[in-house]
């Protein structure tokens, strides 16, 4: 029986947060560098989780966040912005000692590997939510490892066949940031395997405004793919929720992505990754680091990825719920059809 789940600009540089156990005498201190800012679900998700997993943990871990703040800053940041941040560390680091460092996404694992001297050689890098594939390497530096964020990419281009077998064009949304390059050069790759089949290309446009009415302009046959988009070529900044809520409605064809914290805002579903996922699996290894004796990091690109779905959208374009993956994950149910599923299920 089919089951599913029903779910009805100044940065902030530097937090700490403290989760002690009065039996331990050990305190392990991390510098967890995010590379974005406070308040963008993706990441906060990510510290959230990576926190409740160490206030859980047998020893005493405190954790000191510091923000890079790249995606609201310009596309590409300049070198002396990096360097006034090293400096910031460096001078912080002469009183204060690191058992770890974790960083989350691109920026913040390449500014450890650019700046890497301004730390001991002897503490740790663990990472998540890398998207860059030449990233994946273990640095000669300092020990390290971490988590890759491994986008079902293949799985979500199958699942737009499944959902919509009379599509023919798949037009995907992205921009010039860091993380945006690193995972458009993973689509593109993979979407490679489904030439025959499907027409890939960008949705060009100057500006928001653009953007939108070519959304609101395309054929039956096409899907909108959103990868991310928060800078269009005017230096206009949107966060995560105003890009996609802009062309969703509008678009005249359904929205797919890559992401758990897009559904909910415009996105139909996908298979999608999630910040929780990624920070629990970066804090317990950095747990097992700590507490196990002759423990060695590596890097792992095994994630938990879900079929995730908005009601709304489904309901919209006339996709049914029995066509969806097995154990699926919907929501934003209507009372009505909440009532209609339970029955089924009972019955």
């Amino acid at each position: 029986q089919r089951q599913m789940c029903i779910r009805d600009r100044l940065s902030t540089i530097y937090t700490t947060s403290s989760f002690a156990k009065e039996s331990e005498d050990q305190l392990y201190n991390v510098l967890y560098i995010n590379s974005y800012h406070e308040g963008y679900k993706w990441s906060d998700d990510i510290k959230s989780t990576m926190e409740a997993v160490f206030a859980g943990a047998p020893v005493a871990i405190e954790v000191e966040t510091f923000y890079l703040d790249t995606q609201r800053l310009p596309v590409e940041q300049p070198e002396a912005y990096y360097n006034s941040i090293a400096q910031s560390l460096a001078y912080k680091i002469q009183y204060r000692d690191y058992d770890a460092i974790i960083t989350s996404d691109d920026a913040a694992y390449e500014f450890v590997m650019d700046y890497g001297d301004v730390f001991s050689s002897k503490t740790p890098h663990l990472f998540c939510g890398v998207n860059k594939q030449s990233n994946a390497y273990t640095s000669k530096q300092r020990p390290t490892g971490g988590v890759m964020e491994y986008l079902d990419i293949e799985e979500t281009l199958s699942l737009i066949i499944q959902l919509n077998p009379d599509v023919k064009d798949v037009y995907y949304v992205i921009d010039e940031s860091l993380t945006g390059k690193a995972s458009l050069e993973n689509f593109l790759s993979v979407s490679k395997t489904f030439e025959d089949r499907l027409s890939f290309q960008a949705l060009e446009g100057r500006n928001m405004s653009e953007l939108v009415e070519k959304a609101s302009e395309l054929p039956e046959d096409a899907v909108l793919f959103y990868i991310m988009f928060y800078y269009d070529e005017e230096g206009n900044y949107f966060n995560y929720e105003e890009g996609v809520h802009l062309l969703a409605q509008r678009a005249s064809v359904p929205m797919y992505s890559l992401w758990e914290f897009y559904i909910g805002h415009g996105v139909l579903g996908g298979k999608v990754s999630s910040g929780e996922e990624q920070g629990r699996a970066v804090a317990e290894m950095a747990l097992d680091y700590f507490t196990k004796e002759g423990y060695e990091l590596f890097i792992t690109t095994e994630n938990e990825n879900a079929y995730k779905f908005d009601f709304r959208y489904l309901d919209k374009f006339n996709i049914p719920l029995e066509a969806l993956p097995e154990g699926s994950d919907v929501v934003n149910f209507s009372m009505r059809k909440q009532k209609e599923v339970l029955l089924s299920l009972i019955h």
